[in-house]
Parts: structure tokens; sequence; C-alpha cells
């Protein structure tokens, strides 16, 4: 077996960081997405008379 080595507390930051930013741009393009679906719906729905 290898040995293993923890992340300096520097790389855990770092790491840590990407992966909050990676978050924050996911959460608005999945908001957007979830936007563009609703405006698409409510829009096929006034067209059918709903």
């Amino acid at each position: 077996m290898r040995k293993v080595t923890w992340p300096t507390r520097e790389e855990a930051i770092n790491l840590t960081i990407v992966v909050l930013v990676v978050t924050l741009i996911m959460t608005i393009l999945l908001f957007l997405v979830d936007s563009g679906f609703n405006v698409l719906f409510q829009w096929l729905l006034t067209l059918g008379g709903g």
C-alpha cells in the first residue's frame, strides 16, 4: 500500500473554495433553467386556453 498524505491547510482551503464556487454556479444555472421551463410551460398553457 502507498503512503497517504493529507492535503495541506492551504490546499484544503483552496479546494473548499472551488467546491463552493462550483456549487454556486450550478445553483444559478439550475435556477435559470427552471425559470425558463416555467415561462415556457406558462406560455404553452395560455396557448391551449388553460
